[in-house]
């Protein structure tokens, strides 16, 4: 009886470990995306060339979806979902109040977003 409730409890271990390396492989992939928007931006506004705006608008999106899996992934976590959401807020500010009027604003007025 004890070797099974070890056999159960390892198993439980290594399925957990599991979880938690593929929440980590999604945060990071979460992060890679945002760095992407940000330097795309970043490199667009500076040159006005659409070529650095390809991978942000990649990330743009995809990072919705990588944030439901994030939230999946933690669902049994206690308070996590709750950070989830924060994060997921933020990102949308930043993309719906920030890097989409300003990729809008590169495209009419290159010089007053270079300002901005």
């Amino acid at each position: 009886m004890v070797l099974i409730v070890a056999v159960v409890a390892q198993r439980d271990a290594a399925s957990g470990a599991y979880r938690a390396q593929q929440s980590l492989t999604a945060g990071i992939q979460l992060e890679t995306s945002l760095l992407s928007i940000e330097n795309g931006l970043r490199g667009y506004v500076a040159s006005g060339r659409e070529r650095f705006l390809a991978p942000a608008e990649v990330a743009l999106r995809s990072y919705p979806a990588e944030v439901e899996r994030l939230d999946e992934l933690i669902s049994d976590a206690p308070g996590q979902h709750e950070r989830v959401q924060r994060i997921r807020g933020e990102i949308d500010d930043y993309v719906s109040l920030w890097a989409l009027p300003l990729i809008a604003l590169a495209r009419e007025n290159p010089e007053a977003a270079r300002s901005a």
